[in-house]
């Protein structure tokens, strides 16, 4: 069991706005897995996000985009256009870019817009 620090939606702090991702809390170096087959369209990310990996799906015809952030660094080794399929390890929970403690923040997309990932990765039988 791993216990969710902070819900998707809008929230008062650490950083007000909008959270469009679960956070995860796990301890350091506890391994990712990618949630669903997919090609890897990112592998170097935007600094808030630290070491991370961005992959692309197709559900039912529809895009569905998965972003793991705060990995440890030099746990991922994919570069973009690898394939990837459920449950390969996508890298180890870290405490890299804008983050406050060691924990996986997975934002889901869904045709480009932010689908609170729990709901959506029970529904398709994906990895939690």
């Amino acid at each position: 069991q791993v216990a969710l620090t902070d819900g998707f939606g809008y929230r008062s702090g650490p950083v007000a706005g909008f959270h469009n991702a679960q956070d995860l809390a796990a301890g350091e170096g506890t391994t990712i897995r990618i949630i669903g087959d997919g090609i890897v369209i990112k592998s170097e990310l935007p600094s808030w996000c630290g070491t991370g990996l961005e992959v692309q799906h197709k559900v039912d015809g529809v895009d569905v985009s998965s972003l793991y952030c705060h990995m440890q660094t030099g746990s991922q080794s994919y570069q973009v256009g690898d394939t990837v399929s459920s449950g390969d390890v996508a890298g180890s929970v870290g405490n890299t870019g804008q983050s406050y403690g060691a924990h996986l923040h997975l934002v889901l997309r869904v045709n480009g817009e932010p689908v609170d990932p729990l709901p959506f990765i029970a529904k398709h039988g994906w990895l939690p």
